[in-house]
């Protein structure tokens, strides 16, 4: 049989089921072959390292993603091809995986304006691209101009990592983008910039200092007040959780979400460790109360909100500390949870159907299960999953309408 006599619709479905190399090597037989699975080999694009496991090291318990130069080179042949040799195959891309910034080191570093320009060209390319997620990684910049909207007809979105508001921003929000299905805003921060525009230089990691993160030297104590004008870009920010994110025009493209998934780290917990300076400090209760507006305005079918998601080795040092000084009376978190958070959910809403809370700490997990399950299960709808767990234990999960 002659299998160049099938029909087009069935190497397509063919083609579906088969493995990157292999579609690479088909794609070389013919003219035809080539028309038909260059489109499929194109479709998954993964150029990432923060999905990956991190590497645990023997030294200290710190954890570290190492990238290989062959991931660094994959990543400037995607965008020498779609930018100079086959623009056309921008339109076959239909999921994007990617780590901003790939290094060897523990040190951050700026992100090149002329690599940050071509970045910026990509995607504004891949204009089918429907499932983006994008990790800042230690990338810090100030866009030099304005960043065009980026990927309008994406409808699953996930960014974490370090990244100027401005490109978030450009990946959000704008007019005339599909609406989402799910989002996912993960531990997303802003590194922070002057009025002049400039990054705060970043300070040597002390030698003592034992995650592999940036330790910020008390000199760099300096408090600045926040400068930002009504529909406009800041112009100048303190580093921290990215705010101002979760705004109407992210509400009106969220009126179908399936699925949102927030996860922050605790400002108390990044100062108590020295990752972000003395004396800037974004106030818990409003990012709590943006997260709240924005809950109770798209009022997913699925939520889900995970707290402290640090790394392992300062999960360890955090707990004997946490231990002995927090309890669900002092923690701040704990409190802006209570009267931000716990009141959007005890209105609750007809749709959700299940609702995940995770903390790293044990006796976190315990105590926010019991006030949810006391005060806010009652009043949510008797289809909802309720899920209260550290990883990998489950403390409580159950449905409303159960007799547990």
């Amino acid at each position: 049989m002659d299998l160049s006599l099938l029909p087009i619709e069935c190497w397509t479905l063919i083609a579906d089921n088969l493995s990157s190399h292999d579609l690479s090597l088909l794609a070389r037989v013919s003219t035809s072959f080539h028309a038909v699975f260059s489109p499929h080999l194109y479709r998954y694009i993964d150029l990432s390292i923060h999905r990956l496991p991190p590497i645990v090291t023997e030294e200290d318990g710190g954890q570290i993603s190492l990238c290989s130069p062959s991931l660094s080179g994959r990543q400037r042949a995607f965008t020498s091809l779609i930018l100079y040799h086959k623009p056309k195959y921008a339109s076959w891309v239909r999921s994007l995986t990617r780590t901003m910034c790939l290094q060897q080191s523990r040190a951050t570093r700026p992100f090149p304006e002329d690599e940050l320009d071509s970045v910026v060209e990509l995607f504004s390319r891949l204009n089918r691209v429907r499932s983006v997620d994008i990790n800042g990684g230690s990338m810090h910049f100030y866009p030099p101009k304005p960043i065009p909207p980026l990927f309008p007809a994406a409808h699953n979105i996930r960014l974490s990592g370090q990244m100027h508001y401005g490109f978030a921003s450009a990946i959000l929000h704008g007019h005339e983008k599909t609406p989402l299905k799910t989002l996912a805003i993960c531990n997303l921060h802003e590194r922070g910039h002057t009025r002049s525009g400039q990054n705060y230089q970043e300070p040597p990691i002390r030698e003592d200092h034992q995650w592999g993160l940036a330790a910020w030297d008390e000199s760099d104590a300096e408090p600045m007040e926040e400068d930002w004008a009504p529909d406009s870009l800041p112009q100048q920010v303190p580093p921290g959780p990215m705010r101002h994110l979760l705004n109407q025009d992210l509400v009106a493209r969220c009126t179908r979400l399936e699925s949102l998934t927030i996860a922050q780290v605790s400002i108390e917990t990044l100062h108590a460790y020295e990752l972000l300076p003395p004396g800037w400090y974004y106030p818990g209760s409003e990012i709590h109360e943006e997260l709240s507006s924005f809950i109770q305005s798209v009022q997913p079918r699925y939520l889900r909100i995970q707290y402290d998601d640090v790394s392992t080795s300062v999960r360890s040092e955090l707990k004997s500390l946490w231990m002995k000084n927090t309890c669900r009376g002092n923690c701040p978190y704990h409190k802006h949870f209570d009267q931000k958070l716990l009141p959007v959910l005890r209105e609750g809403w007809p749709e959700l159907r299940r609702l995940e809370l995770t903390y790293w700490l044990i006796t976190e997990a315990d105590m926010l299960g019991l006030a949810v399950r006391d005060q806010a299960a009652p009043f949510l709808g008797d289809r909802t999953e309720v899920k209260i767990s550290t990883l990998p234990r489950t403390f409580y999960h159950y449905r409303l309408n159960s007799s547990d």
